[in-house]
């Protein structure tokens, strides 16, 4: 009983994402002690759409072999993705790494911003560097942030769009370096339901889209 005085105190919270039939019966499971009806009320709260793609004939290239050496290369990469440096601005990840953000009656174009880790001092790429092979790559994150996808659609609207990525670096020369971008676990928003904390979106998971990387690739090559 106590674990579900501590669940409702959070699914104040979250209430108004529910229709009040609903809440008021997940309300009543759970003082009853009916584990099994809460979860089920849960369950069926869950609210998805459809994932679907859009017809490209050719897919982007995801990479390409600069005349750098590795270190130079890889030295350069964290570099450009810095704060101070303003990769925001670039014209090649503006148009594609951004949210429209609500407010009232108002619209704010938001960018994603990358947060960049290595093998040096890996925070959330934990996992990544523990894997053999991994040493010489850059690792983005995006904080689970989505944008809006050229790609995956709902229903005639675009769905927000997530993944972090990895830039593989490798030497395939004297002072040639062979850059490869991958997406890691690309998910899309396509629902809602009701979680421990109140409303929570719903993922599922995609296959890369190549117009992230693509436009990633670009912003390195253009610098």
């Amino acid at each position: 009983m106590k674990r579900f005085t501590i669940l409702l105190f959070t699914i104040l919270i979250g209430k108004a994402a529910l229709a009040q039939d609903d809440y008021q019966k997940f309300i009543q499971a759970a003082l009853q002690g009916d584990t099994v009806l809460a979860e089920q009320i849960l369950k069926n709260s869950v609210k998805t759409d459809s994932v679907q793609e859009k017809v490209f004939a050719i897919k982007n290239v995801t990479e390409h072999i600069f005349k750098i050496n590795i270190t130079a290369l890889k030295d350069s990469i964290i570099n450009f993705f810095e704060i101070k440096n303003d990769p925001e601005k670039s014209k090649f990840l503006n148009n594609i790494f951004y949210r429209n953000d609500c407010y009232d009656d108002d619209t704010a174009r938001r960018m994603i911003l990358f947060s960049v880790e290595t093998i040096k001092d890996p925070i959330f790429s934990k996992d990544y560097f523990a894997q053999h092979g991994t040493s010489n790559d850059v690792f983005l994150t995006v904080y689970h942030e989505a944008w809006e996808s050229k790609f995956y659609y709902s229903n005639g609207h675009a769905l927000n769009y997530t993944t972090d990525f990895v830039l593989k670096l490798s030497k395939v020369g004297k002072n040639l370096t062979n850059l490869k971008v991958v997406a890691l676990n690309p998910e899309v928003i396509n629902g809602k339901g009701l979680g421990v904390h109140g409303s929570m979106y719903e993922y599922a998971s995609v296959h890369p889209t190549t117009i992230e990387e693509y436009s990633l690739l670009l912003f390195i090559a253009d610098k």
